[in-house]
């Protein structure tokens, strides 16, 4: 089953709960993006990798433009993933992933972590 199947599909992961994690405001809501960035995680991985995520979720919080994140595990793959993320515009989010703070925090891909190439879409409202 896919993630955006059946709402009951996914379980969030206690990322929502980190420290600073609130929504940001002084945009108009007409122009924001949401985009969906799904991973395949490979065995054993799964505590390394919600780690690693919710680094790149605190170094988006410091971002301009960007709104909130959250992760979410699929309860029928347990190394399925889905991080959903509001930014204020496409370019917030571009700008975002061509930051140093990205790259400082994705550098985990290169332990071995993703069982595929990782597949992003981003839903403009």
């Amino acid at each position: 089953m896919g993630f955006g199947a059946v709402q009951r599909a996914v379980s969030p992961v206690s990322v929502r709960h980190l420290p600073g994690s609130v929504k940001a405001g002084g945009y108009n809501s007409r122009d924001m993006v949401t985009v969906g960035m799904n991973y395949k995680v490979l065995p054993g991985k799964n505590e390394f990798f919600v780690n690693a995520c919710r680094g790149i979720i605190r170094a988006m919080q410091g971002m301009e433009g960007h709104s909130v994140t959250r992760l979410y595990q699929d309860v029928d793959d347990p190394h399925s993933y889905l991080i959903v993320s509001d930014w204020e515009d496409r370019a917030a989010f571009v700008r975002f992933v061509r930051s140093e703070q990205f790259a400082k925090v994705t550098d985990w891909g290169k332990e071995q972590i993703l069982a595929e190439r990782p597949k992003h879409e981003i839903y403009e409202k």
